[in-house]
C-alpha cells in the first residue's frame, strides 16, 4: 500500500534466473483491483514452472488511444507510455529489481512484497 491505498493496476513478470538453473519462458500476471494476481505462461496456462525467478512489477503501458491523445496535446515522451503509477522505478526493471522468489512444485505459492521507493514509502501486496 502507498499512503494507505493499494496498488490496483500493473503487471508482474517472473523472469527465470538462468544462473540458478531455472529454464523456460517468463510468466506474467495483471494486478487486480484488490492487489492480487495470478501468473500465466505464454500458452495461457495458469502457474509457473518450479525454479528461481526475478520479479519485475511495473505500470501498464498506455493504450494506443492514450498515446494518440498525448500526441494531439503536443506531448510525447517516455512518461506518456506509462500510466501514472506509485510502483517505484527500481522494481520496474530486470536490471534493478531486488525481488526474487522460488516457485516450488506441487504447492500453492503465495508471496507478499513490501516495495519501498526512495522516499521510504512502502507498497504492500500479496501475490499468488
Amino acid at each position: 500500500m502507498v499512503e494507505g491505498e493499494p496498488v490496483t493496476e500493473g503487471q508482474v513478470t517472473l523472469i527465470p534466473n538462468t544462473q540458478m538453473g531455472t529454464r523456460g519462458p517468463s510468466f506474467t500476471g495483471l494486478i487486480r483491483e484488490d492487489g492480487s494476481f495470478s501468473i500465466y505462461g505464454p500458452n495461457g496456462v495458469e502457474g509457473a514452472i518450479p525454479g528461481e525467478y526475478q520479479v519485475v512489477i511495473y505500470a501498464i503501458p498506455a493504450t494506443h488511444e492514450e498515446l494518440m491523445k498525448a500526441r494531439q496535446n503536443g506531448r510525447l515522451k517516455r512518461s506518456d507510455f506509462l500510466h501514472d503509477s506509485n510502483i517505484p522505478l527500481e522494481y520496474q526493471s530486470q536490471q534493478s529489481t531486488p525481488l526474487k522468489i522460488v516457485v516450488e512444485a506441487e504447492q500453492k505459492n503465495k508471496y507478499t512484497f513490501d516495495l519501498e521507493n526512495q522516499k521510504g514509502i512502502k507498497i504492500s501486496r500479496s501475490l499468488q
